[in-house]
């Protein structure tokens, strides 16, 4: 598997790709992580073990750097 210090299988999505982030929350720790592309396709490459942070904060801090992208925090 792929975590911060091993990298694992390897995969790339560019920022551009990358319309919507949506968190779910779930209990503590276990919230879950989801990008879409333009045409509302989940981007399946992506694994939130390898962001480092909570889901929630890592989404905030991309539509930070990247405001067209649209963040949907979900209960």
């Amino acid at each position: 598997g792929r975590t911060r210090r091993r990298p694992g299988n390897h995969g790339f999505i560019a920022l551009a790709d990358i319309s919507r982030i949506v968190v779910r929350r779930g209990d503590g720790s276990s919230d879950l992580i989801s990008l879409y592309d333009q045409q509302g396709e989940r981007l399946r490459l992506f694994d939130s073990e390898v962001i480092g942070e909570t889901p929630e904060e890592w989404a905030r801090k991309l539509v930070l750097f990247a405001p067209r992208i649209v963040f949907d925090l979900q209960d």
